[in-house]
């Protein structure tokens, strides 16, 4: 029986709307890596890069580290947590989920939301390229594995064909009823 869930996926692929589902379902608590990067980055005294550029050079220690600190949280069960990098944070009980989805969806969904407020579709479409290929190249930096890889997870769901309650549905007949 799984006991937390780990959520990865492609910039723009869903993965927030999933795990507002599945937090409000369960009523588990959830942990992004992003927020505990950007936490950091807001701690700065005075940052002199934008978050985008700022954690792709992180020294890889504290990359680690940050991810180490995620995978004790998912040790105590009863969690979700959105990381690239699964195979560190996971637990045996921890079913990984991966959402994918084609550019152009990914784009679509992005565009106009205050994330990506007064960016053009061009502009999103090399926004998440690069976040994707600064995703892929950290993964083989610190654990020599590109995150994107399917047998790393329990379910690959691509948000492009699905709707989200599907999505949803497929998670929780995995996971479980509520308990």
């Amino acid at each position: 029986m799984y006991n937390s869930i780990i959520v990865s996926g492609l910039p723009g692929s869903g993965k927030s709307s999933l795990i507002k589902s599945l937090v409000c379902y369960y009523r588990w608590s959830v942990h992004p890596i992003g927020e505990m990067f950007r936490k950091r980055w807001g701690e700065l005294p005075d940052p002199k890069l934008d978050f985008e550029d700022w954690w792709p050079a992180i020294p890889h220690e504290e990359q680690l580290r940050v991810n180490r600190e995620l995978a004790q949280i998912v040790s105590r069960g009863n969690v979700i947590a959105d990381t690239r990098y699964p195979r560190l944070c996971a637990g045996p009980n921890s079913l990984k989920v991966f959402l994918t989805a084609p550019l152009d969806v990914r784009v679509q969904r992005a565009y106009g939301t205050k994330k990506y407020e007064g960016k053009t579709v061009e502009q999103l479409f090399a926004l998440l390229q690069k976040r994707e290929n600064d995703e892929v190249n950290m993964g083989m930096v610190l654990f020599g594995s590109d995150y994107r890889r399917a047998s790393d997870y329990d379910l690959v769901l691509d948000t492009g064909e699905l709707s989200p309650e599907k999505e949803f549905a497929d998670v929780i007949n995995l996971v479980g009823p509520k308990r």
